[in-house]
């Protein structure tokens, strides 16, 4: 397979000649900015971006929200209507609507295309501290600091129900892939999985020994990750709410945890200044890279794009950067650069992704996804010579 693969890359290439051995691409000590822009007058709170990424939304503490062609950093539009800080964004599952939840206890809904708001939910006792639309963008879960979290249809913004149990401010709440359970994590140090039809909460999962910053499911709804003001996140079993494995290298709290196009991949985000790479199997740290961008002032406050491939980063002077992942595709043997001997890995990943990451198992096979579409296929190749043979 390997030598019919060279042969079709060599008549692709319209040449018969050795393949030179020089590295045409090195990468960079840390993230590439793409661009940058003062995005707010007070500090930049909350980034979302929206599913496909191509949209992304900022939320500070002059009460504004800001929509931002990814692409290039244009101002879309701006959102006002909120009385206090932003501390919640989420975009629906199509990008066509924005949830926002506040300081001032109230979540907003906001059409994307005209930043048109189209109703306002109240019914929290205090700060909205996240909101999430379920998959199907029906409903709409949102956490705050009452140790509540509500379920909103968002057809008409009606409150289903209201889910108690925390005893703390509840900081993050995530539905499943295919949205039976919500899970949940707050500043009682726990994770609480409930029920979405009727609203029962099936277990507690304890472990952690500060606040539970976030939680996302993985692809398969199998598993459950949650990073955590103590340094650490660990990856749960949704089936019986065992802990599978606790995952170290942070050194403090970590705040974000998002999966990429590798549904065996996840990234984490931390206030130690670093992104870390995690393989979901056996909890393997594959990556690290310093999130400082040279002169740009800290703190940061970064988000994952979808892929897992950017970064947008607000800031405590109101910027807003987007900066890509060091570790750009075609490095398919992770020795920092792209050259020759990445030829076989590629053509691993292409046909035979399993052989790949056993050969390669600190890398990751959607390196070879070149184009950027979410998919590892013969759609890579020309792009991957291109790089190759510039």
């Amino acid at each position: 397979m390997f030598s019919q693969a060279m042969s079709y890359i060599r008549r692709f290439c319209g040449c018969w000649c050795l393949i030179p051995l020089v590295a045409v691409t090195a990468l960079a000590d840390g993230p590439e900015v793409i661009w940058m822009s003062h995005a707010h007058d007070g500090r930049v709170e909350q980034v979302a971006f929206a599913s496909d990424g191509s949209v992304i939304a900022t939320g500070s503490d002059d009460a504004l929200i800001k929509l931002w062609r990814a692409s290039d950093g244009e101002q879309l539009r701006t959102l006002s209507g909120h009385a206090d800080s932003i501390r919640a964004l989420d975009f629906s599952p199509d990008a066509q609507v924005l949830a926002s939840g506040s300081n001032d206890a109230t979540v907003k809904l906001w059409r994307v295309s005209d930043g048109a708001l189209l109703r306002t939910l109240v019914g929290h006792a205090g700060i909205v501290r996240h909101v999430a639309f379920s998959n199907t963008g029906a409903l709409l879960a949102s956490a705050s600091q009452d140790a509540t979290i509500k379920l909103w249809r968002v057809s008409d913004g009606s409150l289903l129900r209201t889910l108690s149990g925390h005893n703390d401010t509840v900081l993050g709440a995530e539905f499943s892939p295919d949205d039976q359970w919500l899970a949940s994590g707050s500043g009682d140090d726990t994770i609480k999985l409930w029920r979405v039809f009727d609203g029962a909460l099936i277990r507690t999962m304890v472990g952690h020994t500060s606040d539970v910053t976030e939680l996302t499911f993985s692809p398969d709804g199998e598993f459950v990750v949650s990073p955590s003001k103590d340094h650490t996140i660990k990856v749960w079993r949704v089936s019986d709410g065992a802990l599978v494995r606790t995952l170290l290298g942070h050194g403090d709290w970590v705040f974000q945890v998002r999966f990429t196009a590798n549904p065996n991949r996840f990234t984490s985000v931390s206030r130690d200044t670093t992104i870390r790479y995690w393989r979901l199997s056996d909890g393997a740290a594959l990556r690290v890279f310093d999130e400082r961008i040279g002169p740009f002032p800290g703190p940061y406050y970064p988000h994952s794009s979808p892929d897992g491939r950017s970064f947008a980063f607000g800031q405590a002077d109101g910027n807003l950067v987007l900066a890509r992942d060091p570790f750009l595709p075609g490095d398919m043997n992770c020795d920092g650069e792209i050259n020759a001997f990445d030829i076989e890995g590629f053509i691993l990943a292409l046909f035979d992704p399993a052989s790949y990451e056993q050969q390669y198992p600190n890398c990751d096979s959607y390196s070879a996804d070149m184009n950027g579409d979410g998919a590892v296929d013969a759609f890579d190749i020309e792009p991957f010579l291109d790089l190759l043979f510039p």
